[in-house]
């Protein structure tokens, strides 16, 4: 790799916290991030990667226009500053779809493993990304259906008294958000973990309520969630995290909860839940990954909604 001149470096970390929440603690990383990036070129027309490619690299788009292209999908455009190959990565898949430069097109290109370094080493960084990708996909989850709205509970879900703790781990490791967190990390959520009781019609929180910012994993039973502003609606059953990527949103008044048949929750504080993050870097990697998920859904209904 070139020597990276100080003007470049400056550049680069502009661009970078236009793109990626900085604060004065994560500075350094940031710097850093911009060292290991990667100038690429492409000029109108020309492909930047395709189908079924490994999808090993984040390309920041500093200008121009980006397709997104599908041969059994409506294509998509990302205009700079963007950034394509991210749920791709977060995934773990290769690439569900061809980047095509619909411009020229300058981009800075990092390494998937040099990022995910970068918030293992500063957790700051890593809340700061991942209460930015929780809101969007919040967002997005909040439009009324078809376009948002809560997916149905899996019928076949296999409740769970939650009576044991290795109940509560087992439980916890079926649920999206956890799904590849560590053994040890799933140990220490069942221990500060609580289980709540409800009857049917029974609130688990309202609509700008009081309650303890907790997220809730359903045992056994089902929990309604309503939001009041937009109107979406959804039902999570076992297994299930209760509100989706509402649960890491910090501010999410909107929504309301109620058991729609008896049922049984897990609450875990959520300042325990970052708490336990910061010590096991495998809940902020599973988190990321759960929320990709949840943009990569809504991304592929949206495109195959009529325009």
């Amino acid at each position: 790799m070139p020597e990276l001149t100080e003007a470049t470096r400056v550049d680069r970390e502009l661009f970078l916290k236009s793109m990626v929440p900085s604060s004065r603690s994560t500075l350094w990383v940031t710097k850093r991030i911009a060292e290991q990036m990667e100038d690429v070129n492409a000029q109108r027309g020309e492909t930047i990667f395709e189908v079924g490619s490994p999808a090993e690299q984040y390309f920041f788009i500093v200008r121009g226009e980006v397709e997104m292209v599908r041969p059994d999908a409506r294509p998509f455009t990302v205009t700079g500053p963007g950034l394509v190959g991210v749920v791709d990565v977060a995934l773990g898949r290769p690439h569900l779809r061809a980047a095509l430069a619909k411009s020229d097109v300058h981009m800075l290109r990092l390494d998937a493993t040099a990022w995910f370094d970068a918030l293992e080493d500063s957790f700051e960084l890593a809340r700061a990304v991942l209460d930015n990708v929780s809101m969007r996909a919040y967002a997005l989850r909040s439009r009324p259906a078809p376009a948002g709205g809560f997916d149905a509970p899996a019928a076949d879900a296999r409740g769970s008294s939650l009576t044991t703790v290795v109940d509560r781990i087992l439980c916890l490791a079926d649920v999206p958000l956890l799904r590849d967190a560590s053994t040890q990390a799933l140990t220490s959520l069942a221990e500060a973990s609580t289980v709540l009781r409800l009857r049917a019609g029974d609130e688990l929180f309202a609509t700008g309520g009081a309650h303890p910012p907790s997220i809730f994993i359903v045992g056994d039973g089902e929990i309604g969630v309503t939001h009041a502003g937009a109107g979406a609606r959804g039902s999570f059953g076992a297994g299930c995290l209760v509100g989706g990527p509402a649960a890491l949103v910090r501010h999410h008044g909107d929504l309301s909860a109620r058991a729609t048949k008896d049922s049984i929750v897990l609450s875990i504080l959520i300042d325990d839940y970052f708490d336990l993050m910061e010590e096991h870097f495998s809940l902020a990697r599973a988190a990321l990954g759960f929320m990709a998920s949840e943009l990569d859904t809504l991304a592929e209904r949206d495109a195959s909604l009529p325009p």
